[in-house]
């Protein structure tokens, strides 16, 4: 079982500042200095925080299981990835379901949050490890 405990991306800290601040400059050039363009800036002021908070926010730790699940606690049950889940060169998105309550999480793990080896074993487990539920079968009569 490989244990990850992300650290504080400074990736991720810059891309949700870059975006917030394009999604403000388009508000700007739509609205002008107006009541509504103020407004709107002080609701993207609040959910920059909010992601900001969330971003840096330390205390996660995943359980890769030798079995191709992922776990929350070290003696947890198992949870399969669900096929959405993606990995690239930079960033890993992970997806499952929660048993509890049937809803999809989320987790967004950059490179820069790892050590470099263990940025290599997260790779190799969601790519080739990972048990995913079996997706519907493609229709046959589609070419």
């Amino acid at each position: 079982m490989i244990c990850i405990e992300p650290r504080p991306s400074r990736l991720l800290a810059t891309f949700l500042v870059v975006l917030h601040a394009a999604t403000a400059l388009a508000f700007l050039s739509v609205l002008g200095v107006t009541p509504l363009f103020l407004g709107m800036l002080t609701l993207l002021v609040l959910s920059l925080a909010r992601a900001l908070d969330q971003a840096f926010r330390q205390g996660i730790c995943l359980f890769l299981r030798g079995d191709g699940c992922l776990a929350l606690v070290a003696d947890g049950p198992p949870i399969p990835l669900a096929p959405a889940t993606v990995v690239a060169s930079r960033g890993v998105w992970l997806v499952w379901r929660d048993d509890a309550s049937g809803r999809r999480r989320t987790c967004l793990l950059l490179a820069d949050q790892l050590a470099p080896d263990v940025w290599r074993q997260l790779q190799i487990w969601a790519r080739l490890r990972a048990v995913r539920p079996q997706e519907a079968p493609a229709d046959e009569g589609r070419p």
